[in-house]
C-alpha cells in the first residue's frame, strides 16, 4: 500500500493534552480534526503518551476524522480497553449511519447502524484480554454494479504477525452503499473504564488488487515406471559331446628268430623289440562353454526426480542409478558390476548395452 491511497490518517504522535469533555484529541497527524457526533459528552478523552483516549461513561460514542468521503474503504487501527466488557473499534461510510467492526468480548464483530439501531451481521469468536493492544483491519467495498457490498475483518495482538485471512467476511449486504466519512466508536462500561486508539489509517481500497504471481517452485516427486533394457548376459552351458582321440604308444616285446648258418644249422634266437604304435579310441565327454546372450528384460523402477535428475532402485536386487536430463539421458549401472548405458530423447526409445 503506497502513501498516496491513504486518504485519512493519525498517528496520535504528538504533544499530550488536558483531559477535557468532549475528549480533547487536538489536530490529526495529516493536518485533520477529530469531530465528536454522538456521546462525545458522556466521555472525558485527551492525548496521552502518543493515544487518543476515552475515560467513563456508557452511552455509545461515535467521532470521525475530516471530511473525505470514502465508498470502498479500509481502516486499519490499534485499540486496547481496560475492561472486556467494553466495546470499541472502526467505523466507515458516514455519520448516523455507518458500517462497524468492534471487539466485544468474546467476539469480533462486524455491525451497522440504520435508523439509530445498531444490528450485528456477523461474528468471529476471539480471545479478548484487558488491556492488551489489538489491531483491526476492516474493509467494505461495493461490488462492480454497485448493488451490494462485502465486509471483510481481522485481528490480532500487537507485536504478532497479521494473519492471512479473515477472521469474518459477509457478502452482499446492501445496507450502506454509499461513501461516507471514517471514524471511531465506543461504549465503555463505566466510570473508570478507559480505552485507547492510535495509528489510524484509511486507504481507499478501490485500488487495492489481488495480483496473480507466477513463482518458480522446485518440486521432487516419487513416479513408477516401466524401462525395457537390452541386456546382454553372459551364462555357463553344460553339453554332453563325444571325442575321438588319437595316442602313440610304445611297446616292448620280444621276437623270436629262427637263424641258419652256413654249415645248414637252424637256431633259434631270441631279440627284444621296443615298436611305437598308433591307436584311436571315442571317449564321452561334458563341454562346458560360456555364452553371450541378448535378453529383452522389463524392469519395475520408482524414480524419485529432482529437477530432472533420477536416482532409481529396481527390484530382483539389480541396482541401478540413473541420470535424466529434461528427459532426454540415462545412464545406468547393472548388478554384477555390469554397466547399462541408455539413451531417450523425446519419448522415443531407449536402448542398453552391457
Amino acid at each position: 500500500m503506497t502513501a498516496t491511497n491513504i486518504k485519512e490518517q493519525d498517528t496520535f504522535t504528538r504533544s499530550n493534552t488536558s483531559s477535557a469533555s468532549p475528549p480533547n484529541w487536538g489536530t490529526a497527524s495529516n493536518g485533520d480534526t477529530w469531530t465528536f457526533n454522538t456521546g462525545g459528552a458522556s466521555y472525558t478523552g485527551q492525548i496521552s503518551s502518543n493515544q487518543g483516549t476515552l475515560t467513563g461513561g456508557s452511552a455509545l460514542v461515535s467521532m470521525t476524522l475530516g471530511s473525505t468521503s470514502l465508498t470502498n474503504v479500509e481502516v486499519l487501527v490499534r485499540v486496547s480497553e481496560s475492561t472486556t466488557s467494553s466495546v470499541l473499534g472502526p467505523t466507515v461510510r458516514g455519520t448516523a449511519s455507518y458500517y462497524y467492526c468492534q471487539l466485544n468480548s468474546p467476539n469480533l464483530e462486524i455491525g451497522k447502524r440504520v435508523g439509530g439501531t445498531n444490528t450485528t451481521i456477523s461474528t468471529a469468536a476471539k480471545t479478548i484480554t484487558a488491556s492488551t493492544e489489538y489491531w483491526i483491519r476492516f474493509r467494505v467495498v461495493n461490488n462492480a454494479a454497485g448493488t451490494s457490498c462485502n465486509l471483510y475483518a481481522r485481528m490480532w495482538a500487537d507485536g504478532g504477525s497479521e494473519p492471512g485471512t479473515w477472521d469474518i467476511t459477509v457478502t452482499a449486504d446492501t445496507a450502506i452503499l454509499t461513501g461516507g466519512v471514517v471514524g471511531l466508536k465506543a461504549k465503555m462500561s463505566g466510570a473508570s473504564a478507559v480505552g485507547t486508539y492510535d495509528n489510524f489509517t484509511a486507504t481507499d481500497a478501490s485500488i487495492i488488487k489481488s495480483v496473480s504471481l507466477r513463482i518458480p517452485v522446485r518440486t521432487q516427486s516419487t513416479k513408477s515406471t516401466v524401462l525395457r533394457t537390452l541386456v546382454q548376459t553372459l551364462k555357463t552351458v553344460s553339453a554332453p559331446m563325444r571325442v575321438r582321440v588319437r595316442t602313440l604308444k610304445t611297446v616292448s616285446t620280444v621276437l623270436r628268430v629262427s637263424v641258419s648258418n652256413a654249415l645248414g644249422t637252424r637256431k633259434v634266437v631270441s631279440v627284444p623289440l621296443r615298436t611305437r604304435v598308433r591307436t584311436q579310441t571315442t571317449v564321452s565327454t561334458v563341454l562346458r562353454i560360456l555364452v553371450r546372450t541378448p535378453v529383452a528384460e522389463v524392469v519395475q523402477i520408482s524414480a524419485a526426480s529432482r529437477d530432472g535428475i533420477v536416482s532409481t532402485p529396481s527390484r530382483d536386487g539389480i541396482g541401478m542409478n540413473a541420470y535424466a536430463r529434461d528427459g532426454m539421458g540415462l545412464s545406468t549401472k547393472g548388478r554384477d558390476g555390469q554397466g547399462l548405458s541408455t539413451l531417450a530423447r523425446d519419448g522415443k526409445d531407449i536402448t542398453a548395452s552391457r
